[in-house]
Formats: structure tokens, sequence, C-alpha cells
């Protein structure tokens, strides 16, 4: 049945350490009852690293799939309905690829595996009271409130009982319990709920969603509702625009909108009506199970109409249609008559519908109480009159369409709140009018082709997110009456979010202190340059590093990323200042990349709350030393990933400064010096230099192309290790047999690839098999792809492949 946790398995082993090594290319596809055919073809055309611009027809993608299909595949179907999404259409081009391929699915009715012709069907289990108590436990309470939990747990036991060992149901359960007083009466009074009590055809996960969804304050239920009906929509930011748009949020005075809005979220996640995606680090996604999404939108049917390939979901005519989702129609898109007589919808939203070119121009002439136009991702080039004389509109978005140009009356969008631009490939210019839409709060033109930006838009006063603004103009004659420079931005006082572009065309001789010094509110920070390093003379060097000492963040700042090709000799002084680094204590996410005149890391150590930290800094450093950690002990207290990459001359990582006949690693261990204490991921990527370099102790270690390691610094509770050599690597360095020795006590997953050479050497009874033979699990690819070694507990097998692409075991003895 629906929310017995057959998803959350299947995404366990779809995440899998070890899977995602026997596998080279792992594709995820959620196949509903009314799934597109052509889009469920572009997911795995995508999933296998291919690219679906231009095609049109399903003969096509197939092509373009087979043409990939040359190394491993793993297919999960989750949630089908038949068997013909496999038979009559994945079938053909899966299996005409070249590779060894493995199909897992998930369904909840049993004749489906059997028309499948499953190898192996996994009944999931209900879960027992035990494991439902320690779920709501977990989720309801902190460490240390043994005394309550003791108290509370028999009139649990009742709840999870309640739940008939349902996990979507305990969980949403879990979410009620989370928001009310912890005594025995408040908890009481969810078991006594008459929604227990509903119709007999109802269940369980049912029965726990209406209880969970009427203890839902009314603006929550609207969230809600929005976060079923918008089912494309996956962005934290995204969906709170969208319900700021349809004017869900209540205000608060002395508060962005924005910010009310992410507590709304917050909350929906607390109350595990949506989840956080956790493939990304920095929570920027969210999803919905699908049970959820189902519930909301029945709770919708008597206002919401989905549209699938012209199907209508809801076709009563005598209730008041206020949203209308359209996915899968041809070139032209066609509203129903119903739609256009009722004359009342609040928002319109296309999904998978990449052939729309055009929208009849009648449409919008009776769509006066407009307030959300979501066109992305198709092929609309141009925006209609009609469309523009639309005055309730607060959402208009317009990703990644063929867009070239908007119209100068844009400016007639009194009330636009929203406009998405980015990734609009045809896209060279704004029109001067937009300067003058008063309440956008949101602008996104990040990714595209655009010169410029009109002169004018720090008179948005409103603006609170502005991703992609372009410092100045590409053509210098036009700089003086075309482009903005840094000065407008001081007057944009609420933005939360800013991304800029171009920031060596700056030429203003304003303070640029002002610019950032204002932004009380601001949260994300990305600085980009583009400067070509041929090009690049004392005077550009100067003026660059001129500007950046002047952008000194607000101490209201999460997260800074820093792109493309910085020229400064250094970093700038605020980013090596103690003093602004303990005021940046909010700071939990921080991204270098190519800094190439940088000798020396800032003290990043001393960031208290910095929780994710990637490192791509060029070429000029060699040495990573102690002044990377700062004064603050523990040194990166709460930083649970690091990743290094891309760094071609770094030699060394030391603890300390290296003296005459004294090895600056020796008897000084990072343990020793309390570092890192939350790492949980340390990656070091390309680095052909390296040669001695610090472990962080972590869960996940992975060394990739550091052919020149030579001493590494033993890490303390590592729990997988792996290992990428290139090709000229034929010998197991000694590092790594020191370090998987110095571990075994904890290291549970060890992978590796490399050359055939190096692989053979580790087979059993060859010269490094005592080095691995003591792992739990070992996983051992060629290069080539062409041999692997698996060793898993108490089997081994070694394996090529045969002519046909297929792997085949040469030696597969079990042990004594």
């Amino acid at each position: 049945m629906g929310g017995i946790g057959k998803t959350t398995l299947a995404q366990k082993i779809f995440n899998d350490e070890m899977v995602k090594k026997q596998f080279s290319n792992r594709v995820w596809l959620h196949v509903s009852k009314d799934y597109s055919h052509i889009e469920l073809l572009k997911q795995v055309l995508r999933g296998v690293r291919g690219n679906d611009d231009g095609v049109q027809s399903r003969a096509e993608v197939e092509g373009r799939i087979v043409s990939l299909l040359s190394e491993s595949l793993l297919l999960v179907l989750d949630d089908i309905w038949s068997a013909s999404a496999w038979r009559d259409l994945l079938r053909n081009p899966i299996l005409n690829g070249s590779c060894r391929t493995a199909i897992l699915f998930t369904t909840r009715h049993e004749d489906v595996a059997t028309d499948m012709r499953a190898d192996f069907v996994h009944h999931v289990e209900k879960m027992d009271e035990d494991n439902g108590w320690e779920l709501i436990r977990k989720i309801v309470f902190e460490d240390g409130e043994d005394q309550i939990i003791s108290e509370l747990k028999e009139v649990g036991m009742e709840i999870v009982r309640k739940c008939d060992g349902l996990p979507l149901a305990i969980k949403v359960i879990a979410g009620v319990l989370f928001r009310k007083e912890r005594t025995k009466r408040e908890w009481k009074k969810v078991i006594e709920s008459d929604l227990w009590f509903m119709k007999e055809n109802e269940n369980e996960v049912s029965k726990a969603l209406y209880l969970s969804y009427e203890n839902l304050p009314c603006h929550l239920k609207q969230c809600f509702l929005s976060c079923a009906f918008y089912c494309a929509i996956s962005i934290r930011s995204d969906i709170i625009r969208l319900w700021v748009a349809e004017g869900f949020v209540i205000e608060r005075s002395n508060s962005l909108m924005e910010d009310i809005a992410e507590d709304y979220y917050k909350e929906l996640i607390a109350s595990n009506f949506l989840q956080m995606d956790h493939i990304f680090l920095t929570g920027t996604r969210f999803v919905m199970h699908d049970i959820l999404r189902s519930f909301g939108e029945n709770l919708m049917v008597d206002e919401g109409i989905i549209i699938n390939d012209g199907q209508c979901t809801n076709t009563n005519s005598l209730t008041k249609i206020r949203h209308l989702s359209i996915s899968n129609q041809g070139d032209l898109l066609l509203l129903p008559n119903v739609i256009i007589e009722q004359k009342c919808l609040r928002a319109l939203h296309l999904v998978n519908c990449p052939q729309i070119k055009k929208i009849e121009d009648h449409a919008f002439k009776s769509l006066k109480r407009l307030r959300v136009l979501d066109l992305r991702d198709t092929c609309i080039d141009n925006l209609s009159d009609s469309l523009m004389k639309l005055l309730h509109l607060k959402y208009l978005g317009l990703d990644r369409t063929k867009i070239r140009k908007l119209p100068e009356s844009i400016e007639c969008l009194a009330n636009l709140h929203t406009l998405n631009l980015s990734g609009c490939e045809s896209l060279h210019e704004l029109p001067k009018n937009i300067t003058r839409l008063s309440n956008l709060r949101c602008l996104r033109i990040e990714d595209t082709p655009l010169t410029h930006v009109p002169k004018g838009v720090g008179k948005l006063k409103n603006l609170n997110y502005l991703s992609g603004f372009l410092v100045g103009h590409c053509d210098s004659m036009n700089k003086m009456d075309g482009g903005c420079d840094l000065d407008e931005l001081q007057y944009l006082c609420n933005l939360r979010y800013l991304r800029m572009d171009k920031l060596e065309r700056a030429t203003s001789t304003v303070n640029r202190n002002f610019v950032l010094a204002n932004k009380t509110f601001l949260r994300r920070l990305t600085l980009g340059w583009t400067m070509n390093d041929n090009e690049n003379n004392e005077e550009q060097i100067t003026e660059a590093e001129r500007i950046f000492n002047q952008l000194c963040p607000p101490p209201t700042l999460q997260g800074l990323r820093i792109i493309d090709s910085f020229p400064g000799r250094h970093f700038p002084e605020w980013m090596v200042s103690t003093s602004v680094l303990d005021s940046l204590a909010d700071l939990t996410f921080l991204c270098f990349v190519n800094f190439p005149s940088c000798t020396v890391l800032p003290p990043l150590g001393q960031l208290p709350n910095l929780k994710i930290l990637e490192i791509e800094v060029g070429e000029a450093i060699k040495n990573i030393g102690p002044e990377f950690f700062g004064y603050r002990t523990p040194a990166f207290p709460k930083l649970e990933y690091l990743e290094f990459k891309n760094m071609p001359n770094w030699e060394a990582w030391v603890l300390r400064e290296a003296q005459d006949g004294v090895d600056p690693n020796e008897d000084v261990h990072a343990s020793n010096l309390n570092l890192f204490p939350s790492l949980k991921q340390c990656f070091f990527r390309y680095c052909p230099k390296l040669k001695n370099s610090i472990l962080p102790s972590n869960r996940l270690l992975q060394i990739n192309l550091c052919p020149k390691l030579e001493y590494v610094e033993k890490v303390g509770m590592l729990q997988q290790l792996e290992v990428i050599f290139p090709s000229e690597i034929n010998q197991l360095p000694q590092w790594v047999s020191r370090l998987i020795n110095g571990i075994l006590h904890s290291l549970q997953t060890f992978y590796m690839e490399c050359n055939s050479v190096l692989l053979d050497s580790c087979s059993k009874g060859k010269q490094n098999w005592h080095i691995i033979q003591q792992i739990p699990k070992v996983t051992i690819d060629s290069i080539d792809r062409e041999r692997r070694l698996l060793l898993n507990k108490d089997s081994y097998k070694y394996e090529i492949k045969d002519e046909f692409g297929s792997f085949i075991t040469l030696v597969s003895p079990l042990f004594s």
C-alpha cells in the first residue's frame, strides 16, 4: 500500500555508495499514472548524460539513448501502475544498448511485478510498534529529554497503533505532535479525534493525513495545497515566491514577506508535509511524497484543474476554477472554454510543454484576475499585447524560453512581483521601462546573453532577489548611457540574494563600501569576474583588488560564492581580517572558484558555523599551512563537507610551518589539534602535485587523481575510502596501505579505480591481496571498465567483460 516505505527503500539502494560504484549510469524515473511517453524517454536520455535539445520524435530520443548506453546502468522505475511503461516504451532502447543493466521498480500492485517478470520481489513490511515509537521520538524530541519521553511513551504507542505500522502515517502524525504541547492530555486529543473514524474504505494513511491537515493553520493549508498543485516546482525559493504572489503570506511589520514565507516552509518541513531533498547539500530543494501530492490534489478538486495530454481531471462547470495546470500540449496553448467563460483563473502553470510556441491571444483578455503565469521551458518567443494588460499579474515565469525581447509596455504590469528570465538564450537586451516596475521583488536574469542592465535599477526599491546583475556595458562607448554601475545597488536595501557579474567593468568612483554595507537582509552573495589572464595589466589588477576590498559583506550573510577569474594577487582585506570573519558568524556555505594569483588561503577555520566549503583556487597555491585554521579552537567546528578541486600546483597541506631538519607533520596530528570535529565528507579532486597532506577525520574520504601523494596524516573513524588513480599508476602507493591498516577498525567500504595491472595485483593471492581482504566491502574498477574486483563479506568475484559487453566471473570462490 501507499506510504509503507517502498520509495524510501529504493532511494537507499539508489544512493548507496557501493551501488554508485557498480553503475556508471543511474537513472531515477517517477512513473505516474499519466506519464508522458516522450518526456519519460527524455528523462532517460538526460540521465545518461545525453542532450535532448531539438529532439521532437520518439525515434530520435530512442536513437540517442542507445548510442550512449555503453556502460553499466541502474534504472529505477518508481511507483509504476502498469508494466506497459517498461514493456512498450523503455524496454527496447534500454536493452538495445550495449551495457549491463539492472532494473529496480516499486509498485503497489503484485500483478505488475508478475507482468514485469521480476527476478526478485521484496514485500516491504509494516513498521513494528517499537520502531514506530522510535520514529516519533526522533521527530518530536531532542536529546536529553528522557523524562518526558518516558512519561509520554504509553500514549505515544497508542498513536503508533492507530497508524497501523505505516511510516508515512506515523511521520505526519509526528508532525502534529511536534506542534502540540507535550502533555498526555494534548496527545490524548490526537487519539480521540473524530477523523480516525472516517468511512471504512479510507486507510490509516488517509486518516492520518486528514488529521494532520486539519491541524494546520489556514495559511499553511494553502501553502501545502500550492505545493501539490505546482508539481514541477522543487526549488525552495520558487515555491516561496509563488506563495507571496498568490497572497498566502500574512504580512508582519518589519519583516519581508519572503522571510515570513520561509518560516511557513520550515513549518511544512517540520510537519513532514514536505521533505528536504538531501541530494542538495545547501537545502535549496524539497520533495513531496506521491500520496501527499495526490491528497493535496484531491482537496483542490473544486478549484484546480490538471490537464495532461488533453485529458481533464475535473470537468465540473459549477465550480469556480482558480488554478490550471497544463502538460504535454502541442505548439498552440488552448484553454478550456469553462476557464474562459468563468474569467476567474488565478494561476496558469505549464509543465512539460516544450513544443508550445504560441498562446491564443484572446485567452489573456478573459484572464483579468490572473496572478501567476508560469511559461518556463516552452518555445514561446514573444509576449502579446494582451498579456501586458494583466494588471493583477504578480508572477511571470519565462525561464529557458525562446523569448527574444520584452515589450516596453511591460511597465503596465504594475503589480508584478517576480520576473524570471534565467537561461533565456535569445534575450540580448532588457527594455528600459523595466525600471518602472516599482513593485518588483525578484528579477532573475542569470545565464543570458544580455549586454547590460538598464540604468535606473536602483529605483526598484522593493527588489530583494537580484540574480545576474551585470556591471557596466559590454560596449565601452555605451557605458555612460547604457549600463548600471555598482552605485545603483546601494539603494536596494531589501536584497536577500544578490549575484553580480562582470565586476571588472566597474568604473564608478563612488565609495563602494556603501554597496553592501546597508544590506541588512542579505543572505546569499555571488561575486563574478570574467577576465582573461593574458590581458590583465597592473592597473586592472590593482583596480580589481580595490573593488573587492570595498565589497565587504554584511554580518547577516549565510552563503558566499566567488566565481570566474578574479585577477588579484591577494584575497581581499576583509577576508583575512579576524574581526570581519568573526562578524560573519551566520556563514554556512562558502565557495571559491579560480583565484589564479592568490598564494595563501584566508583563516577560514575561525568561521564558527561554516558547514560547506568548496575550494578551487587556481594555480598559485603551493602550500596550505596553519594560517588556514585561524585562531579558533576547534578549527572548523561545524564543517560537514570539504572539497579541494583543480589545484594543479598544490604540493602540501601541513599543520605547522616547516623548520630546518623537522618534518612539519611529524608527531603532529589533526586530531590532537581538534580540527574538523563535525566533518562527514572530504574530497581531493585533481591535485596532481600534492605530495603530503593531513586527512581530517570524517566518514567519507575521496582522493581523485592525486598521483604524487606520498604521505598522508592518519585519520580517525573513517568509514568509506575512495581512491581514483590515473592510468600510469601501476603500483599501490604505500600511503594507501598504511592508511587502510590504520583505519581497519572503522573502515566499511573501499573503492578504487585504476588500470588493469594495479587491479590484478589486488586479486586473491596476489601482491596486495592481504591489504584489502580484511575490508568488509571492496569494489575495484579498471579505468576502461573492462575488469572489476568485488569483495563482500563471504564472497569474492573477479570479473571481465565478454564480447557482448556483459561481465562474466573468472573467479568466485566462497571463503571458508
